[in-house]
């Protein structure tokens, strides 16, 4: 074997070895679910746009479920998600979006997915640190009284699985 062929070998063995290290990290994000079903919503250092303190059990409905989505400016998949959300003619769930970052990022997030629904915002370290999410869309579906029914992060693709209320057993995503 000559030394090029043995420096590919090395380059391909070294890139296999950081991908896996990669992938696990990134599954670590996913399936680290601080929020279990069933129990109740957590109190989260929410705040409206113009910087007062909101409620999480403010923000839930009293008719209907409410799924909270955290989003972030920079997500690709928060900017088709909350579009393909307001498309739905009778979405069967309230919306309710929290933006990671300040006024100004939840302005612009508003502007970018044209959404109607009401935003507030988020520090990454209040969401980050306290409950180690740090993938987003990141999402909880809370009942009226405030239990939470499923949380995870929630994909395009995934959406009509979150809403669909008729299983006698909450799942959380993964």
């Amino acid at each position: 074997m000559n030394n090029y062929s043995l420096t590919l070998w090395i380059v391909v063995a070294i890139q296999t070895v950081l991908l896996f290290l990669i992938s696990t990290r990134m599954n670590s994000f996913v399936r680290k679910n601080p929020f279990e079903v069933a129990a109740e919503i957590p109190r989260l250092n929410i705040l409206s746009i113009s910087n007062q303190k909101v409620d999480v059990k403010q923000m839930l409905s009293q008719a209907k479920p409410t799924l909270i989505i955290f989003t972030s400016s920079r997500c690709s998949i928060c900017k088709r998600l909350i579009p393909q959300i307001s498309e739905w003619e009778d979405f069967p769930a309230e919306v309710r979006l929290v933006n990671l970052g300040d006024a100004k990022e939840a302005k612009r997030f508003v502007e970018m997915t044209a959404t109607t629904f009401p935003v507030s915002i988020i520090r990454l370290k209040d969401i980050a640190n306290k409950y180690k999410v740090r993938t987003f869309p990141f999402s909880i579906l809370a009942d009226p009284s405030g239990k939470i029914m499923k949380s995870g992060i929630i994909m395009p693709e995934d959406l009509e699985s979150w809403v669909s209320f008729r299983k006698k057993r909450p799942i959380v995503a993964m």
